[in-house]
């Protein structure tokens, strides 16, 4: 089944429907958030993330575009939040380290 079918499946209140998204793209993007991250438990964490942020936003996606490169760029952007907060996380902790020098 085309993702439009399902889509509209799961708009329609059919919420059972997203599991065949869930399915058909989970490998692709814990390997895409495993890549980015290095750490497979953060890429299951991402993943799911993604899933969950896709489902609730799935009414202002775009019919006219790709509902894979949406999925992905969701999954991408929930990878970058990820580093960032790591960064922001070690950069803290750096700075709190050096106060008492």
């Amino acid at each position: 089944m085309d993702d439009s079918k399902i889509i509209s499946r799961c708009l329609s209140g059919e919420v059972e429907a997203f599991e065949l998204i869930v399915k058909k793209y989970q490998a692709n993007m814990l390997f895409l958030s495993w890549g980015i991250l290095g750490d497979k438990e953060e890429a299951k964490d991402v993943t799911q993330e993604a899933f969950v942020q896709s489902y609730l936003n799935l009414s202002r996606f775009d019919r006219t575009r790709s509902f894979k490169s949406w999925l992905y760029s969701i999954a991408f952007k929930r990878c970058l939040d990820r580093i960032k907060k790591e960064k922001s996380l070690r950069e803290f902790i750096k700075k709190l380290m050096n106060r008492g020098n």
